[in-house]
């Protein structure tokens, strides 16, 4: 995890700034510093390698501290590689949001749905085995003592398996 990430977790402890600090780091904000510094070596190789493309604008060659050090080049790097790593991550974060509301308004529902009995179904579920969870949904559903208590308990297991797969692709 970067540091940035865990100075944020270290602000408030609070789950609202812990999902905050999760958000960042599924939206690689955490990846600018080493992205730039990828731009920066190639810049230097660049120079060593290729030294007449870097010029002055009078035309005449740049120094390699004067190609590592160009304000406008540091502009164009940062602000290209902030913006990309910013529409690739949010893409992926927005996708995690998703399904973590999705999960969330399930297990809201659930709740108020089966009242003092959903926390035994859903321990029944979250402490289920990977491999066995299908099952031990199947037997839940089939058991379940009518159509709406076996639809609520199959929405909650398809919004946790979207939310699992959403943290795992991240």
């Amino acid at each position: 995890m970067s540091p940035f990430v865990n100075f944020v977790k270290k602000l408030n402890p609070r789950e609202h700034s812990a999902f905050v600090a999760d958000l960042m780091e599924k939206a690689q904000m955490g990846g600018l510093v080493g992205e730039v510094g990828e731009e920066y070596w190639g810049v230097a190789l660049n120079h060593l390698f290729n030294s007449s493309d870097a010029v002055n604008e009078d035309g005449t060659p740049k120094t390699l501290w004067e190609d590592l050090f160009d304000k406008q080049q540091l502009v164009d790097i940062v602000g290209g590689i902030g913006l990309s790593l910013l529409s690739m991550g949010m893409i992926g974060a927005g996708n995690y949001v998703y399904h973590r509301n999705k999960f969330d308004n399930a297990s809201r529902m659930a709740s108020a749905y089966f009242g003092k009995r959903w926390k035994n179904i859903e321990n029944t579920i979250l402490n289920a085995d990977y491999n066995n969870l299908p099952i031990v949904v199947s037997n839940l559903i089939r058991t379940s003592g009518n159509k709406y208590d076996a639809r609520v308990i199959s929405d909650y297991y398809s919004a946790l398996m979207g939310f699992r797969g959403a943290s795992i692709s991240e």
